[in-house]
């Protein structure tokens, strides 16, 4: 029997754009039923820990604990906030590796550019500021063309050996940046132990498997290859979202 149900927030929650599904408001019904009923409604995204992310979970009233940065920070929700559990922050040691080696690609390219931390800009570099444990780079548009050879060097960049760089998903424009050690199962399996974990996503970059078989991963996405290591597979666009949700509830 499911105990606890952990989403994902982009593709599940939340769609293109940071729009809510037009069932949001069936979603948040069921979420409410589910933790009356004692079941543990929490999230576990790639994002990080923000105010924008903090009013999604207020939107759906979700309750329950968060995973951030892919799992790699473990929030426990208290009554005013969220209290962070393991709190080793290694941002500005990985924040300024990455300053670091984008100085170093941009003299060697001759690209005449600034880099700033925080904020948004279209004729800057930026680095994000809340990230405790991985990062985001993003690149104005004139760069485009050379995001491909940046994150090349930064694979190759002394320091960096122990991170995945790779594009983001969602935005052209944006890199990811996060540990290799990471893996949101596993965090799971370690936070929630012997306890049945139904996990909701639309799409992961790297194949999941629960090692102990009790994390289920229930796919909303239309990525075919990432759909073939789920438990099960639902409609996109928030039906399945709500379709997995009323299934774990008629079956109280």
């Amino acid at each position: 029997m499911t105990e606890i149900i952990m989403f994902d927030i982009d593709g599940t929650l939340l769609l293109e754009n940071n729009k809510y599904p037009n069932n949001s408001n069936k979603i948040k019904k069921l979420i409410k039923a589910l933790q009356k009923e004692k079941y543990i409604v929490g999230v576990c995204t790639n994002r990080a820990k923000n105010l924008k992310l903090i009013n999604v979970i207020k939107h759906y009233k979700i309750n329950g604990p968060l995973l951030t940065e892919g799992g790699a920070c473990v929030y426990k929700k208290t009554f005013y906030n969220y209290k962070l559990l393991n709190k080793n922050d290694s941002s500005s040691i990985l924040r300024n590796i990455l300053i670091n080696a984008i100085t170093d690609f941009l003299n060697k390219e001759n690209i005449k550019i600034k880099l700033k931390v925080g904020g948004t800009s279209t004729s800057k570099i930026t680095l994000s500021k809340h990230r405790k444990k991985s990062s985001t780079i993003y690149i104005p548009l004139f760069m485009e063309e050379k995001l491909d050879n940046l994150i090349e060097y930064l694979h190759n960049y002394n320091g960096l050996e122990n991170y995945v760089i790779d594009r983001d998903l969602f935005n052209k424009l944006k890199i990811d940046v996060y540990q290799k050690t990471i893996n949101k199962i596993k965090i799971m399996e370690d936070c929630f132990k012997n306890k049945s974990v139904v996990f909701i996503t639309d799409y992961e970059p790297y194949p999941l498997t629960s090692h102990c078989n009790l994390v289920k991963i229930y796919s909303v996405g239309l990525n075919k290859e990432f759909n073939n290591y789920c438990d099960a597979v639902f409609p996109s666009n928030g039906v399945g979202v709500e379709k997995i949700l009323d299934n774990i509830r008629r079956n109280l």
